[in-house]
């Protein structure tokens, strides 16, 4: 009973060690934001390295420190897919996107399609980011509560509340600044934390090497699914498209990503951080899914009747708990926590930022002072913790197979064709606003028949059989094709396109009408 007190209050400690870390970074760069340029984007003057990082902890998440090991145990690799195509993305980026967002100035990445198309471009684009933002703050922090809760044997309910009242303290206090730079610490410790375990686990198996990829290829857990078309399955073809549209939709129109981007002190800088955060995001997600897999062989060889009838998410934070060494677990569930807390706190600023700057400043009051919307986002960042706390309860109770597929299902079911705008809008010129207007009410009428098919709500003579994640595929392709069609069928309305394409990128574009400088 003594030795697992001791051990109790070491891992409590480790953790309070690093929250407390944390609040110190938050309450240090709280003195740097009197404006909103300095509160959403860093003064735009942070180092490469700095941005990397950060860049680098936002994609992680406790998604892949809990839901990768998870996926990759229950199933195998076939959702790293996705994540091999990220160099696409940032090919893109590097030679595209960056240079573009750097010139324009602009602080949201919507502004955009405002520049370029209608306003309601920007704002249907605004709106859609924002519920899938609001989705993932939910996921990512029921996630880190599994774990939390394993630690101190709380009721996850109570850890949910306790961290994401924290998280969203922090945040507040400190912007993008200590967003960032807690992003830097936070993503150091959770690669130390990951390769900890990997290795850990590899000298637990009797055999060593050899006896898992013995058992691991006998259970196809080194598969990457079916090497098929099938539109009704989750083929590896499938997960290599979905990568590579995800992935490009993610270096230009994602808002956590552009905003790393515009923090950035150069467009040298941006450049290296983007490719920072490819080398080190791609052997630290195939980390954590060769994670699942020794886990899988581990508990083969070792068998624990606790795992019987165990959600999959919640085998590994009971590996960290009941099987590594007394103390340690509280650095890895301080590893897992940094997981979480680098996507949070970001994603909060991102929500804030989207809020303040597309809804409020841009429509809803316009003109205001400054100091209006740095207290404005203050107000909006709170509303957003509080919010995030209740999705994750909601999400809580909600039946799921996986994590990472109801993520990606969800996306697809509900995330509009953004990507195909950004591509229309980059590499035509007589695509203009009234032709992107008319195409998102056609594309609009096809998603909603897309979504009554997924749950089975149309005729048997209408069903399609098509997996739900071909729909977000299906949307952007269909968009691209019928907005380029109706580009040569409406006339085109002359609009000067400087700075706005990538035929004519070598000067800024034209700002919004009325824009805030």
């Amino acid at each position: 009973m003594l030795a697992m007190t001791w051990g109790w209050t070491l891992n409590l400690s480790a953790v309070i060690v690093y929250l407390l870390g944390t609040i110190a970074i938050g309450i240090y760069f709280s003195r740097k934001n009197t404006n909103t340029e300095e509160y959403f984007v860093g003064g735009r003057s942070l180092p490469g390295w700095v941005v990397g990082l950060s860049m680098v902890g936002t994609s992680l998440s406790s998604i892949t420190f809990l839901a990768f090991p998870a996926a990759a145990y229950s199933l195998d690799w076939r959702q790293f897919i996705i994540n091999l195509m990220l160099p696409i993305g940032v090919v893109s980026a590097y030679f595209i996107f960056i240079p573009f967002f750097r010139r324009s100035k602009i602080t949201s990445t919507f502004e955009y399609l405002e520049m370029r198309f209608h306003p309601f471009a920007r704002f249907y684009a605004s709106i859609t980011f924002l519920f899938g933002q609001f989705l993932r703050l939910g996921v990512v922090l029921y996630l880190a509560s599994l774990a939390i809760s394993a630690l101190l044997d709380v009721n996850v309910i109570t850890v949910m509340i306790i961290t994401g009242l924290f998280i969203t303290f922090y945040t507040v206090l400190g912007g993008i600044d200590a967003v960032i730079w807690t992003d830097v610490m936070q993503t150091i410790i959770l690669l130390f934390g990951g390769l900890f375990c990997l290795l850990f686990l590899v000298f637990q198996l009797p055999e060593g090497v050899g006896q898992l990829m013995e058992i691991a290829n006998a259970h196809d857990k080194f598969s990457f699914g079916p090497m098929t078309w099938d539109l009704n399955d989750r083929t590896a073809y499938t997960l290599m498209i979905l990568g590579v549209i995800g992935w490009t939709k993610a270096q230009c129109c994602d808002q956590n990503v552009v905003q790393r981007y515009l923090a950035a002190a150069s467009l040298k800088e941006a450049r290296k951080a983007t490719l920072i955060s490819m080398c080190l995001c791609l052997p630290t997600w195939a980390m954590f899914f060769l994670i699942g897999t020794i886990l899988f062989v581990y508990f083969k060889v070792v068998p624990d009747p606790a795992i019987t009838d165990m959600p999959t998410d919640q085998i590994f934070p009971y590996f960290i708990m009941h099987k590594l060494p007394v103390g340690v677990a509280g650095i890895i569930i301080a590893a897992a926590l940094a997981a979480a807390m680098s996507s949070l706190d970001s994603n909060i600023n991102t929500v804030t930022l989207l809020v303040v700057h597309d809804l409020f400043r841009r429509h809803l009051t316009p003109g205001r002072n400054d100091r209006f919307y740095l207290k404005l986002a203050w107000l909006i960042a709170t509303l957003t913790g509080f919010a995030m706390i209740a999705i994750a309860i909601i999400f809580y109770y909600t039946p799921k197979e996986s994590v990472v597929d109801t993520l990606i299902l969800v996306g697809s079911l509900v995330g509009g064709p953004v990507l195909a705008m950004y591509l229309l809008g980059f590499f035509t010129t007589r695509m203009d606003g009234r032709s992107l207007l008319i195409t998102m009410a056609l594309v609009g009428i096809l998603h909603v028949f897309l979504l009554l098919n997924a749950f089975n709500l149309v005729p048997d003579s209408m069903h399609l059989e098509l997996h739900n994640y071909w729909v977000g595929i299906v949307l952007d392709a269909s968009f691209i094709t019928f907005g380029y069609l109706l580009s040569w069928i409406i006339p085109t309305n002359p609009k000067n396109l400087e700075g706005l394409t990538v035929w004519s990128t070598n000067s800024a574009p034209n700002p919004i009408p009325g824009k805030h400088p």
